[in-house]
C-alpha cells in the first residue's frame, strides 16, 4: 500500500505589529518608577537633617490634661539590704524588692539596686524596674536614678531622695515603649536586727516616686478591646 503524502510544515516566526501600551500598564509602571525613585531618594536623606518626631519629641507647652494624663504616682514596700561594693571602685550597694501600685497600673512590682561609689565627690547611680502584674498590659517601666552624696543621704549613708535622669529604655515596654520621664522618689528605711553576715544594714523600706511619665499613647493593646476581631460575617472589618 502506498503512503499518502503529507505537505511539510516547518515552524517559522511571523513578525506583528506594533503597538502602543495600554494606558493602564503604562500608568501602573509609570507609578511604580515614581515611586522606587521616592524610596531612593528618601534613603539618601541625610537623618541627622531631619527634625525630630513631634510624636516622641513634642515641643511647646502642655496642655492641664496634657499635664494630668502624665502625673505618675507609686508606692512599693519590701525588703530592703545595704551590702559591700562588688567593685573596687564602690564603697557599697543598696538593693530593695517591694510591692505596690500606682496611678496607672493597681497592682505592681519594683526593684531598684543603687552603686554609692568610693569616691564621695561622685554622686550615686542605679535604676529602678516597675512591673504592672497585670500581664495583659505588657507593661514594665525602667528609670535611670542618680543621688547627689552631699544632701541626699541620711545619716547612715542610704539614699533618701534620687532624681529621674530619664526613662530606661532597656526595660520600659508596653505602654511605657519610647516615653519620656522625669521626677524624684523617695525612700524611707526601717532598719532591723540583727543583720545577717557581711550586711550593713536591712529591714523594710518605704518607696515613693512622684514623677512626669509622657507616652506616645500607641502602646496599650488594651484599648483595643472593644474592636470584633472577626470578619465581615461577625461584624468585623473587610479583608
Amino acid at each position: 500500500m502506498r503512503h499518502r503524502s503529507r505537505p511539510g510544515f516547518r515552524p517559522a516566526l511571523e513578525g506583528i505589529e506594533a503597538r502602543t501600551l495600554l494606558s493602564t500598564m503604562s500608568n501602573l509602571l509609570s507609578h511604580s518608577q515614581a515611586k522606587q525613585a521616592a524610596i531612593a531618594s528618601q534613603a539618601a536623606t541625610d537623618p541627622d537633617a531631619l527634625p525630630p518626631n513631634p510624636l516622641y519629641f513634642p515641643t511647646g507647652q502642655p496642655t492641664r490634661h496634657e499635664i494630668a494624663r502624665q502625673r505618675f504616682v507609686a508606692k512599693f514596700a519590701g525588703p530592703f539590704t545595704v551590702g559591700a561594693g562588688r567593685f573596687s571602685s564602690e564603697a557599697q550597694q543598696l538593693y530593695l524588692r517591694g510591692s505596690g501600685g500606682s496611678n496607672q497600673f493597681l497592682h505592681g512590682d519594683t526593684q531598684l539596686a543603687i552603686i554609692t561609689p568610693t569616691d564621695p565627690s561622685q554622686p550615686l547611680g542605679g535604676s529602678m524596674s516597675l512591673f504592672d502584674r497585670n500581664i495583659n498590659t505588657n507593661s514594665s517601666l525602667g528609670f535611670e536614678l542618680t543621688a547627689n552624696p552631699a544632701t541626699d543621704l541620711d545619716s547612715a549613708g542610704r539614699p533618701v531622695r534620687l532624681t529621674i535622669t530619664q526613662l530606661d529604655s532597656n526595660v520600659s515596654g508596653g505602654v511605657y515603649a519610647g516615653a519620656i520621664a522625669e521626677g524624684t522618689v523617695e525612700i524611707r528605711y526601717k532598719p532591723s536586727a540583727p543583720r545577717s553576715r557581711k550586711v550593713f544594714s536591712q529591714g523594710t523600706a518605704l518607696v515613693t516616686i512622684r514623677a512626669q511619665i509622657y507616652t506616645a499613647g500607641t502602646g496599650s493593646i488594651l484599648r483595643n478591646t472593644d474592636i470584633d476581631p472577626g470578619g465581615p460575617s461577625q461584624g468585623g472589618p473587610n479583608r
